[in-house]
C-alpha cells in the first residue's frame, strides 16, 4: 500500500483516518494529538511509537513521518511554534475530546 502524501491531498489539521490507511507528511516541528482510536507513527532515525485516544507526539526531526491507523482514528497534526500552534494548543485545551468530535460529525 503506497501512502498518501497529505502535502498533495490536505491541509494538515484534523483527520479521520480508517483502520489500515497509510498517510505521510513532512516531519519537521510538529504535534500529532490522537483524539479517538490508535496510530502507529514511524520517523527518521528509527523511531516508532503508537498512540491511543488523549496521547500526543511531538516530532523536531527533519524526514518522512507515516502514519498508519490501527483503527478508525481521528487525529490532529500541526506544526508547532508559530501562531498556528498557539491557536491549536488554545483549541485542544479549550474543549474536551468529545465535544471536538461531536462537531466533527
Amino acid at each position: 500500500m503506497k501512502p498518501v502524501d497529505i502535502r498533495k491531498d490536505q491541509e494538515k489539521g484534523l483527520l479521520r483516518l480508517s483502520k489500515n490507511q497509510l498517510i505521510s507528511l513532512p516531519g519537521s516541528n510538529i504535534q500529532i494529538d490522537c483524539f479517538s482510536g490508535s496510530v502507529w507513527i514511524t520517523w527518521p532515525k528509527a523511531m516508532e511509537r503508537t498512540l491511543s485516544r488523549g496521547d500526543t507526539l511531538k516530532i523536531s526531526t527533519r524526514g518522512k513521518v507515516c502514519i498508519l491507523a490501527c483503527s478508525d482514528a481521528i487525529i490532529l497534526i500541526f506544526e508547532t511554534g508559530g501562531i498556528w500552534h498557539k491557536i491549536f494548543k488554545g483549541f485542544t485545551s479549550c474543549f474536551s475530546f468529545k465535544k471536538v468530535l461531536h462537531s466533527q460529525s
